[in-house]
């Protein structure tokens, strides 16, 4: 998390190699980025969604993009076409398999995009902005997702200005400023301690309950209370 311009897509960029480092060193899974082609980093080992998700598509329609991220595989059609049906189902995106990228709404297009991102099962997943143009109804489907994909082993790093779902959903939070990593500590414990990145329940609840950072934990602790 960070402000405008603080250098967080701009860390995504490095880890992901599509920015090159001037110092420093980065490692993917244990091994310098310097000595991974790029044919073995991108898609089995590391996939990143970026903040405008249109530079994703090039196709005629969404359903030929998301076989295209599939064309390196050894896949044979039957797998593919299982594959991307069960993307599309998680994503609520089957009527717009047929349909142009550029034709469909914002919303529509980005929950494509991660349909995209996660068809190779990467070992390393990059988010940018992920919950944007979400409705909270499908924002707690993907948290789930997330977790699930974070306790079968892959590492998901997001950027992120959505508060309430990195609280929810998210194991530690780091705070970038002016490049710098000014914070990196567990979620509850970074919600607590900030007065600015912080939740609306936080906000509103710190000073009955200064460690509750969600909706579900303020009004638990309430009910808790009256109890008592």
């Amino acid at each position: 998390m960070g402000a405008n311009g603080a250098g967080k897509t701009t860390a995504l960029g490095l880890m992901s190699g599509l920015l090159k480092c001037r110092s420093g060193k980065i490692t993917v899974l244990g091994n310098d980025r310097k000595k991974i082609k790029d044919s073995e980093l991108y898609g089995a080992k590391i996939t990143m969604l970026p903040q405008n998700c249109e530079s994703l598509f090039a196709c005629n329609t969404i359903g030929e993009d998301l076989y295209k991220v599939l064309s390196s595989t050894n896949m044979n059609r039957r797998e593919k076409t299982q594959r991307i049906e069960e993307a599309a189902s998680f994503f609520g995106i089957e009527d717009l398999l047929g349909r142009h990228p550029y034709d469909v709404s914002a919303g529509e297009m980005q929950r494509a995009a991660l349909a995209m991102v996660m068809l190779r099962r990467p070992a390393i997943l990059l988010l940018d902005e992920p919950t944007k143009g979400m409705d909270n109804l499908f924002k707690k489907s993907f948290g789930k997702k997330i977790r699930e994909l974070c306790d079968s082993g892959v590492t998901v790093i997001m950027v992120s200005h959505d508060a309430e779902f990195c609280a929810e959903y998210c194991t530690e939070c780091a705070l970038i400023f002016d490049g710098i990593c000014a914070l990196k500590t567990d979620v509850r414990d970074f919600f607590s301690r900030n007065y600015f990145y912080t939740t609306v329940a936080n906000k509103m609840a710190r000073d009955y309950f200064p460690k509750a950072v969600t909706e579900e934990e303020v009004i638990r602790l309430c009910q808790r209370n009256i109890r008592d």
